[in-house]
């Protein structure tokens, strides 16, 4: 949220205020009663006004991104915050832009530059100028301030020449987007992107159910796995391999493994090694046969579940540690059995 720089025409004063502070026109601005002494951090903070703080009639200088910008112009050199000075509400006066000495001598005032009915306000930042809001501007602006003040287009300002007294100035009627017609269009495409992307996901969800309903295993060619499994003997374990030599049989192992599901990777190959053998078969196994143990890596349909874990959701490395330690706490788990 912005700042603004605001002149209190009842009190003749000025104060950087919460762009939220004004009414949608920003010909009124609501003040905290009282005038409270925490009003300072309620400006900073960019408080949300209450509904019982008054309203005022003010004239708009200018909105500015930054909190330290909007003192900086409050308090410039058209401005003074001296003890001495009527405050008003605690703000700024305006000091007059030039005066005449004790003698009596006048001097001559400052050349002026007269942008009434100009929407134009700017911004210096990193030594470069660049445009932060575009405001009306109803005064007249000393030309010793024309530093901060850069022309948006050509025909605005002319350059003011350094042999004379005089500078010149060619109003402009150019139009320029208001603060809330650009906060609009941000939003309208913000809006899009967030449409675009629901539009996205719906698409890929109906192709995800698509081919969870092609890739669907037929259950009449898992009828030997739904019923033969797991293996509880050696015999069992041989009968298994010898039917996957076959390559139809294979594919429909892999289909049936892929059912089996689990909640994580790590759950999924103990949920496929618990699927294979019972706790009584892995009794006699080990991963690498060791202790004359029965080598359980060499069990063909063990090969076909690495293969299909390490394509799917697992490195070959994390399945073989996950299965040897299944196969190595199976005495543990065969106890609880009994």
């Amino acid at each position: 949220m912005a700042y603004a720089v605001v002149h209190f025409i009842e009190d003749d004063v000025f104060s950087e205020v919460p762009v939220s502070w004004l009414n949608f026109d920003n010909t009124e601005c609501v003040w905290p009663p009282n005038n409270p002494k925490n009003v300072r951090n309620l400006i900073k903070m960019r408080a949300a006004p209450k509904s019982d703080w008054p309203s005022h009639k003010v004239n708009l200088e200018g909105i500015y991104e930054k909190y330290e910008k909007a003192i900086k112009k409050a308090g410039n050199n058209d401005y003074t915050s001296s003890a001495d000075e009527v405050r008003g509400r605690g703000m700024r006066k305006k000091i007059p832009q030039y005066s005449s000495s004790e003698s009596g001598d006048s001097m001559t005032p400052p050349p002026f530059i007269n942008l009434q009915g100009t929407e134009v306000i700017w911004e210096q930042s990193d030594n470069a100028f660049s445009m932060t809001d575009m405001i009306s501007v109803e005064q007249n602006i000393d030309v010793n301030s024309l530093e901060d003040i850069t022309p948006f287009h050509d025909e605005a300002i002319n350059k003011a020449s350094s042999s004379t007294h005089h500078i010149t100035c060619a109003s402009t009627q150019a139009e320029f987007v208001p603060y809330e017609n650009k906060l609009e269009k941000k939003i309208d495409v913000l809006l899009a992107l967030v449409n675009s992307m629901s539009i996205k996901m719906e698409e890929m969800n109906e192709r995800l159910k698509h081919i969870e309903v092609t890739q669907q295993p037929n259950t009449a060619n898992l009828k030997f796995f739904l019923e033969n499994l797991p293996c509880d003997s050696m015999e069992d374990m041989k009968r298994l391999n010898d039917l996957l030599e076959k390559e139809e049989e294979k594919n429909n192992f892999i289909n049936y493994l892929q059912t089996i599901g689990g909640a994580h990777p790590k759950d999924r190959v103990k949920r496929m090694m618990k699927t294979i053998m019972t706790n009584k078969l892995a009794l006699s196994c080990s991963w690498l046969g060791l202790r004359n143990n029965i080598r359980a890596s060499d069990f063909l349909c063990i090969k076909i579940a690495q293969s299909f874990a390490s394509q799917s959701f697992i490195q070959n490395a994390e399945f073989e540690k996950i299965a040897a330690e299944w196969i190595r706490l199976a005495s543990l788990r065969f106890k609880r059995e009994k």
